[in-house]
């Protein structure tokens, strides 16, 4: 009895509506996340024929890099974040630092090469049947803003993950609700002027915007917690 006792999770004697407190504000982050998707549809939907399609291309290219690098290496650190911030907040933030410089380092350096090489990449893979030449002008055009995208999402992900190792779910709700303030702002604002290019801007803004608000969220965390 007292091994299953020791193995169960400590809630902090909340019991199990902590952990369904705790999912519900995760829900709801992703809710808010939902909705920049939605109003990213919504903006193209303004733009000429073929845009919603073609941010559809080019975020897949952004996703790329994202899930074969980021997601896993962010995911393999979550754990050791969760133990060295229960264990001492200084080797946290360590480890935490030597990541973050290693993971912007990566998003900076595949945002620069695709960027480089975004016309042939768009014309390779996807240059077939009714894509034509002036499809892959406007995808490629789209892909050189979004995938600048790349750092900030990469870094917030990262974020988000410290935030979680600190039982810390407001703080990516907030940033995300921010994100989304930010990018209808300014998708009202640019989509009329700039057309697909100030879609894109907004959208690499409000990843910005959200990565830079995570990093004030958890800061104050840890500064609130750190003995």
């Amino acid at each position: 009895t007292k091994g299953v006792a020791a193995t169960r999770p400590n809630w902090g004697g909340r019991g199990i509506w902590f952990l369904w407190g705790s999912a519900g504000m995760v829900l709801i982050g992703e809710v808010f996340y939902q909705a920049v998707v939605l109003m990213e549809r919504s903006f193209a939907s303004m733009l000429p024929n073929g845009s919603i399609a073609a941010f559809y291309y080019a975020s897949t290219i952004l996703s790329v890099p994202l899930f074969l690098v980021v997601v896993p290496l962010t995911t393999i650190l979550f754990p050791r974040l969760v133990e060295l911030f229960k264990q001492d907040s200084r080797s946290a933030l360590g480890c935490l630092a030597k990541n973050s410089v290693l993971i912007i380092s990566l998003g900076v350096g595949m945002a620069a090469t695709i960027t480089l090489f975004a016309r042939p990449l768009v014309e390779l893979l996807f240059m077939r049947g009714q894509f034509t030449m002036a499809h892959a002008e406007v995808t490629a055009g789209i892909l050189t803003v979004t995938i600048w995208a790349l750092p900030f999402v990469s870094m917030g992900r990262l974020l988000r993950i410290s935030c979680y190792s600190l039982q810390e779910y407001r703080g990516p709700i907030i940033a995300v609700g921010i994100q989304a303030l930010v990018f209808l702002s300014l998708g009202t604002i640019l989509v009329p002027r700039y057309g697909s290019v100030g879609l894109a801007v907004a959208l690499v803004c409000g990843e910005a915007v959200m990565m830079g608000v995570m990093g004030v969220v958890l800061s104050y965390r840890i500064r609130k917690t750190a003995p």
